[in-house]
Order: structure tokens, then sequence, then C-alpha cells
């Protein structure tokens, strides 16, 4: 006979109230049929993305990307012409402000009329003041391998034409003519 009372060895764990305990502690509010918190959370927050395809990145304001993206009933030419617009005009800023082309080194013959013009009248005045056809006609030659009156001529033309002053149309018309009868090699008169 023992002295002492044995309880019979039951598993605690399997018990009722122990069990019931235990799913409250490991299953946490979702198993009980409550809104975990966390999940709530997570659905509210993320609601504007789940189910739909995430809207484009927001460069022009809301309400033009959100017509633009968003209007099924935009016609596809539409976004055709836009994007065209667009590169056409990025393009333009690019070559005119950003990197515009910068000519160096150029011979004077791809000068423009005035500028050329300009040239050839102070050709024409260095000619009136020292007097030698010779020097003037090498002048005149940076502009191609064409005879030196042929050079002179359109800028007398040119002259008449834009309003040059009635020296500067005396100067060009003495330079045309001594182009007119300068001989290469012969001395000066």
């Amino acid at each position: 006979m023992t002295l002492f009372y044995t309880f019979p060895r039951v598993n605690v764990l399997t018990q009722p109230l122990t069990s019931g305990m235990l799913a409250v502690v490991r299953a946490g509010p979702a198993r009980r049929n409550h809104a975990n918190p966390a999940r709530v959370e997570r659905q509210q927050r993320y609601a504007r993305v789940s189910g739909r395809r995430r809207q484009p990145a927001r460069i022009l304001s809301p309400p033009i990307t959100s017509y633009l993206w968003q209007n099924n009933r935009m016609p596809r030419w539409v976004n055709i012409l836009l994007a065209l617009a667009m590169g056409i005009g990025l393009g333009l800023l690019y070559g005119w402000g950003i990197d515009p082309i910068q000519y160096v080194d150029l011979t004077p013959d791809t000068l423009r009329a005035d500028y050329r013009a300009d040239y050839v009248l102070m050709v024409a005045e260095a000619y009136q003041s020292e007097g030698d056809a010779e020097l003037a006609a090498r002048r005149l030659a940076i502009f191609g391998s064409q005879p030196p009156a042929e050079i002179a001529a359109p800028a007398l033309q040119f002259g008449r034409e834009n309003g040059f002053s009635p020296t500067e149309l005396i100067l060009l018309e003495d330079l045309v003519q001594a182009m007119r009868t300068y001989q290469p090699g012969a001395a000066a008169p």
C-alpha cells in the first residue's frame, strides 16, 4: 500500500481546456474567424495594385497621364502622333539647344552671299588704297578657281540689290573693271 496517491498519467495537452487554449495561441486571430490585422493592413495598402496592372510613371501631371493611358476610347493613331511630335520636339531641342553643330575652319567659298560681298568689298577698298591688281586677284582667289572678275561681279550685283552706299558701289565697280583687264604675271600700271 502506498501512502501517496498517484495521479494517473494523462496527457495534459489533450484535455479539452488545454487544447482550446493552445488552438487560440497557436492559430492566432485568423483561425478563430477574426480578421488578421496585418493582412487587412496589407490589403488596404496594396489595394490599388492587386488585381490590376500598375500605372505608368508619372512624368506628366496626373490629369494628362490619366487621359493618355486610361482612356480606352482614344484611337491608337493619336498616341502614335503624340509620340512622333514628342520625338521631333526632343530632337529639335537637342540639335538646336543642347548640342548644336559648330562649323569651324571652313573655306571662304562656303560663306553666304552677304558675307562674300562684304569680303569682296574689303578687297575693293584694299585695291583702292594699294592699287595692286595682282594682290587683289590673290585675295579673291580664295573663293575658288574662277577668274577674279567672275568672283567680284556677283558681289557688285548683290550690292546694287541690297542697298550698298554709292561709294561702296563705285569701289566694287572699279575692282570688277580692274579684274576684267587683269593679266596674271603682268606688272601693275
